[in-house]
């Protein structure tokens, strides 16, 4: 409870910098003129996110990752079994995530953390989360995946957008001399079902990139640290360079990696948990603040059938 208020305060704090619109006053700013249009928002992403991560790699030993043996049968088989298996986290997760997607500004991100949020506090298997398991990753995919839908719904409605891609899309409708609205059905009707057959076609579609996706992070996964974590480290600071073209991005990347790192650290101390080892997802971390037990909507029913075998967490060197 502590950690999450603590989080609350820094977050709004860092939020709080820059001009003030209303009287155009500058806020913590302390003279600096890359910080009167606040802290920027793709640097902050990597410093939070990315730095500690990268971080954790290069303090490992350098080695290759060793891979669990993977169960028997095709990638498509699994994913079905698992489909079966967790069709109610699917379900859920599915129209969790349409609604969130049509809140404007809600985006996919907050669907799919939701989503996995909500699973853990549901799940009759809480012991087995943060080892592998595949639950949460159903759970998030669905409402991320429903999201990106659902996001279209005000955006063809009411004009707004859902998400950045639907605010691209209505510019580009504008460009074409469609208005978005509640008219738009009845006078470019065959715009709206394009959109639909569209959607169709790209989930299809996931298939076999996916099937490429999953072959091309078992590569990866083999790299060693000491190659891989370097590799990030410069894509990440040439990425945070580029927003702006100034040092501004690096060192708001640089700071907000560092306090991420701290938090992340005090975290897994007050947690019982090692820094480093036996390591859960930041989605586990979230989850964690809802841990229990419920009923009613959010209890999965009681199914029977095959499902994916779990095979632990990438193991170590």
């Amino acid at each position: 409870m502590l950690n999450g208020i603590a989080a609350l305060m820094m977050g709004l704090l860092i939020a709080s910098v820059g001009m003030d619109y209303t009287t155009g006053y500058p806020r913590f700013t302390f003279g600096s003129w890359a910080l009167l249009e606040g802290i920027s928002f793709i640097p902050a992403l990597i410093g939070m996110f990315a730095l500690p991560e990268i971080l954790r790699l290069l303090s490992q030993k350098d080695c290759a990752r060793r891979l669990p043996d993977a169960a028997p049968g095709s990638a498509i088989s699994k994913i079905a079994a698992a489909g079966r298996r967790h069709w109610w986290p699917a379900l859920r997760g599915s129209v969790m995530g349409t609604g969130l997607g049509a809140l404007p500004g809600a985006g996919a991100d907050i669907a799919a953390w939701i989503s996995v949020a909500v699973t853990r506090r549901a799940t009759r298997e809480p012991e087995r989360w943060g080892k592998g398991h595949i639950e949460p990753i159903v759970a998030g995919g669905a409402a991320n995946n429903a999201a990106l839908a659902g996001a279209w719904i005000p955006a063809l409605v009411f004009a707004i957008p859902g998400d950045t891609i639907t605010a691209i899309a209505i510019g580009v409708l504008y460009l074409k001399g469609v208005n978005p609205g509640p008219m738009v059905f009845i006078k470019n009707g065959q715009m709206v079902y394009a959109v639909f057959l569209v959607f169709f076609l790209a989930n299809l579609m996931l298939i076999p990139f996916g099937w490429l996706g999953i072959r091309m992070a078992g590569l990866v996964l083999r790299v060693p640290t000491g190659i891989i974590a370097p590799s990030l480290l410069i894509l990440a600071c040439l990425r945070a360079f580029a927003i702006n073209n100034d040092m501004s991005g690096l060192l708001v990347m640089l700071g907000l990696g560092v306090l991420a790192t701290i938090m992340n650290v005090a975290g897994a101390g007050g947690s019982g948990h090692r820094h480093g080892q036996d390591r859960r997802t930041d989605a586990d971390a979230i989850a964690d603040q809802h841990a229990g037990r419920s009923s009613g909507l959010f209890r999965p029913p009681r199914v029977d059938g095959a499902g994916l075998p779990d095979t632990g967490a990438v193991g170590g060197c």
